[in-house]
């Protein structure tokens, strides 16, 4: 019988101390949602081809000490990887004609990383 009137008891002190009116506390972020904002963004990869010589490809992102990495794509199939780096602009010369297509991968730290791919390039080597 004590322990029936005591759990509502307790479950109502410990929703009253729950909401607190301290409007500092709710306004800082909590450990979880500082981590998230700290979070690296991939925000736009770009690629351009400049006279079916080369490909040169831009990166813009958000986040600290940015790793990049870079896939090749001829034709649908991962032609050339290219290791991270901090690199945040990659100039890759062509040497086939061909449909190319570049995965950026951006990484800080052991973090995983976030990937993005470019626009289809169509090449034509003489």
């Amino acid at each position: 019988m004590k322990t029936k009137v005591l759990i509502p008891i307790v479950a109502g002190a410990l929703l009253f101390t729950g909401c607190s009116n301290d409007k500092e506390t709710a306004s800082k972020p909590t450990k979880t949602e500082q981590t998230q904002q700290e979070k690296t963004a991939l925000n736009k990869v770009s690629i351009k081809n400049v006279g079916d010589k080369r490909l040169e490809v831009k990166t813009t992102a958000e986040g600290k000490d940015l790793k990049y990495a870079y896939s090749v794509y001829k034709d649908g199939k991962l032609f050339q990887k290219i290791p991270y780096s901090s690199k945040k602009e990659l100039a890759y010369k062509l040497t086939k004609s061909g449909d190319y297509r570049v995965r950026v991968y951006v990484k800080a730290g052991k973090e995983k990383a976030v990937a993005k791919s470019t626009e289809l390039v169509k090449v034509t080597k003489s």
